[in-house]
């Protein structure tokens, strides 16, 4: 049965292609001489081999010696060519294990980095890493036998020639029961990245049920910007408007075809210092430019699926500057409109207490506020609460203008993935805090290794979220945070041209 499989000749001449592809990318590596010499012996055999190997077991054993090669090739090289690597089965794969535009986009421009750590019987290992613009992503496989609890979390850190990220998130996907691996975003807002790229990773720390386990992992490399680099175009604007007391400045927007940055700075020129301490004054900082959102419109007058990722600024002036991501691709628009909303969509109650707004699934819905696990939600109890499967096309009603529907519920043994569609506005960071709640209020979210939201569609505004696993017989309601009636036409926008 295995020879016939070689019977077929174009099988063999496609395996010749690959093996020419394999052998130009070979040369391009620095290995020692003896291991040189053994790579051309065995791809040599097997390329210049036009007829059907009659002997099964000696041609596995010349599959086994290519594949050890190249692996003995990787332990000698701080950084391997992603062509040879990516052949190798689980080097240079992390990034297979996330869903997502931005990660089947990037996956394949990424270089592969393969360093590991250990401490603490936990082993940290740079898997790959990418650039565009000032925003690094990176992938981590972490090993350890403790890891086999599921309430796991993970704190990744990093720098990029001894800048700090302003701002940075991780994702967190299992593997198998001692191994889980991470999804890294980083954002540089303040600085320029050079074309040397010095690169500092270290994992600040492992929590496992509620317990950390702190050690030494630190990883550092050197590498030429050329390589970890996305193409990307920069374009500068000194575009600027002032709105309610504050001056918003755009400095420039990256475009690429795994994403968009755009970074700007507001000043409150209007706030009053007079009789505040500093620590009145650092709060008053966080409190005004933390809870602004940012709602972005292209010159089709769709609003894009966006994510603000806050960022640094100077207290003493109450200056900000601020970074958002804007999702899939804006090639096609002439321009970009941006709305600042001052006070941010964040609604709440008078008591100072959020509102989770239920499922909509009745044309005459009968919402009551119900304050449970100290929040509120606003459930009709008649009608919110269906089974998983009938949750599928109802909508959330976050305000008079916004709402989230419900393209699919997808359940496992081993998670519940939920994947939305946004109608409107809605920031991407407080999509991932959607929750399912039975009738008696128990709640279900996508705390520690779930993840949060994962754009799947930026064309159509459709994101997905990752909750634990639920009993597909019960009766449940998806909620989200209501948000505030903003009208978007009152406000005056920032426009920046992208043609």
């Amino acid at each position: 049965m295995h020879r016939d499989v070689f019977k077929n000749k174009a099988i063999v001449e496609n395996d010749d292609l690959e093996l020419k592809k394999l052998l130009k990318e070979k040369d391009n590596l620095k290995v020692p001489e003896e291991i040189s010499k053994g790579i051309d012996s065995v791809l040599n055999d097997i390329r210049n081999s036009k007829t059907v190997y009659k002997n099964y077991n000696s041609l596995l054993r010349k599959i086994a010696m290519v594949a050890i090669i190249c692996l003995s090739v990787t332990t000698v090289a701080s950084f391997t060519n992603p062509t040879i690597v990516r052949a190798i089965p689980i080097v240079g794969k992390i990034f297979d294990f996330f869903a997502g535009e931005t990660v089947k986009n990037i996956k394949d421009d990424s270089l592969i980095i393969g360093k590991s750590v250990k401490d603490k019987g936990i082993t940290l290992t740079a898997e790959e890493v990418a650039m565009y613009g000032n925003k690094v992503i990176a992938t981590f496989k972490v090993q350890g036998k403790v890891l086999k609890n599921e309430k796991l979390d993970i704190e990744l850190r990093g720098k990029i020639n001894g800048d700090g990220f302003s701002y940075s998130s991780s994702k967190i996907k299992r593997i198998d029961e001692s191994t889980v691996a991470v999804l890294f975003e980083g954002s540089l807002i303040d600085s320029y990245v050079s074309e040397s790229v010095d690169i500092n990773f270290y994992m600040g720390g492992v929590l496992i049920d509620n317990k950390e386990i702190n050690g030494d992992w630190r990883i550092s490399t050197t590498v030429n910007k050329a390589q970890i680099e996305v193409p990307s175009r920069e374009i500068k604007s000194s575009e600027e408007i002032n709105v309610k007391g504050f001056k918003f400045t755009i400095d420039n927007l990256v475009t690429s075809s795994i994403g968009n940055s755009i970074t700007m700075k507001s000043k409150f020129e209007e706030y009053d210092f007079s009789n505040k301490n500093d620590t009145e004054i650092s709060n008053d900082w966080t409190e005004i430019f933390n809870n602004m959102d940012y709602i972005f419109i292209d010159s089709n007058g769709k609003i894009l699926l966006t994510e603000n990722l806050y960022g640094t600024g100077n207290i003493s002036k109450m200056e900000s500057n601020i970074e958002n991501i804007i999702y899939g691709d804006i090639s096609y628009s002439d321009y970009i409109d941006i709305i600042p909303v001052i006070k941010g969509m964040d609604y709440k109650e008078d008591d100072g207490n959020f509102v989770n707004q239920c499922i909509l699934s009745s044309t005459n819905p009968k919402f009551e506020k119900v304050f449970k696990n100290r929040q509120y939600y606003n459930v009709d109890k008649e009608n919110s609460f269906l089974k998983l499967d009938e949750l599928k096309g109802k909508s959330i009603q976050v305000n008079s203008r916004d709402n989230i529907e419900i393209k699919d519920i997808e359940c496992t043994d081993m998670y519940t993935k939920i994947t939305m569609k946004v109608n409107g506005y809605y920031d991407l960071r407080k999509l991932g805090f959607v929750s399912i709640i039975d009738e008696d209020f128990n709640e279900y979210t996508h705390v520690g290794i779930s993840g949060g939201a994962v754009v799947e569609n930026s064309s159509k505004n459709e994101v997905s979220v990752t909750l634990p696993p639920l009993d597909e017989a019960k009766k449940y309601t998806i909620t989200l945070l209501r948000t505030k009636d903003v009208n978007l036409n009152e406000i005056e926008k920032i426009r920046v041209n992208l043609k």
